[in-house]
């Protein structure tokens, strides 16, 4: 019997050690994952410069969209008269497209946007990437008043029908789903290409940000709900708050990167 117990001990401190040493390793590839940087730097993947004028353009589209809308621009008024009754018949009296539409809106809320990027935000901050976490919690809630502030700007009547598939009772430029819409893909882009090492996983992941913002976009008009220059408004509103936040990220790196250098 002794030597029976002689033989197992060693069986025994070996199974011990492989548990310590598993162990050991979990914990290791857990603090890996939690301390690993960006693949990228913000300002690789998006530069100040590029930046600045990529937020100029879009804020300059808005201005003379606002513009034309403000003055009633008859180009812009008469495409908006011409898409959106078109749009709305596509919809009207056809059970699966009101179906799918109506659960794109339920899904595509603003809210579901701004909650999915601020639960990403703490993510990355749990994986130290503390200047990338505040740009994906700071730009919702910015949106989030921005957007619905920007309607009372024009006070713009909804397109009007005698029966509606959808009633919405706030001003109609711009559409908060697409500023929520642009935010989220204009977001994503940037985050992926900062934090995915393969730029073709990256691009993947990028395009369906798109295809979901031009979704929810499209939604809007095809429930008769919003014109297609709310549509376009609320988009270039929604890129705008973005890149206005990454422009911020940019600048504290930047300042962080001084500050390191003559420390």
């Amino acid at each position: 019997m002794s030597g029976l117990n002689d033989r197992s001990r060693p069986e025994q401190v070996d199974g011990h050690e492989r548990s310590q040493n598993s162990a050991v390793a979990r914990e290791r590839r857990f603090l890996k994952l939690r301390r690993r940087g960006p693949v990228r730097q913000p300002s690789q993947v998006l530069a100040l410069g590029s930046a600045a004028w990529i937020l100029g353009a879009l804020l300059g589209a808005l201005v003379v969209l606002t513009v034309a809308l403000a003055a009633g621009w008859p180009p812009v008024e008469g495409l908006d008269h011409n898409v959106a009754p078109w749009a709305f018949h596509e919809t009207y009296g056809h059970g699966v497209s009101t179906r799918i539409w109506t659960a794109v809106a339920a899904a595509g809320q603003p809210v579901v946007l701004r909650v999915l990027l601020i639960l990403t935000g703490i993510f990355q901050f749990w994986r130290g990437r503390r200047l990338l976490a505040g740009w994906l919690i700071m730009v919702p809630l910015a949106e989030n008043l921005i957007a619905p502030a920007a309607k009372y700007l024009l006070n713009r009547p909804r397109p009007h029908w005698l029966h509606p598939i959808a009633v919405q009772h706030s001003s109609s430029y711009p559409s908060g789903h697409a500023a929520g819409a642009g935010m989220f893909a204009t977001a994503v882009l940037l985050l992926a290409f900062t934090t995915i090492r393969s730029t073709t996983a990256a691009a993947v992941i990028a395009a369906c940000g798109l295809v979901v913002a031009l979704t929810i976009s499209a939604d809007r008009i095809f429930l008769g709900v919003h014109y297609l220059s709310d549509v376009i408004g609320g988009g270039l509103l929604g890129a705008a708050i973005t890149i206005a936040g990454w422009i911020a990220v940019l600048i504290l790196q930047r300042r962080r990167k001084t500050k390191d250098a003559t420390a």
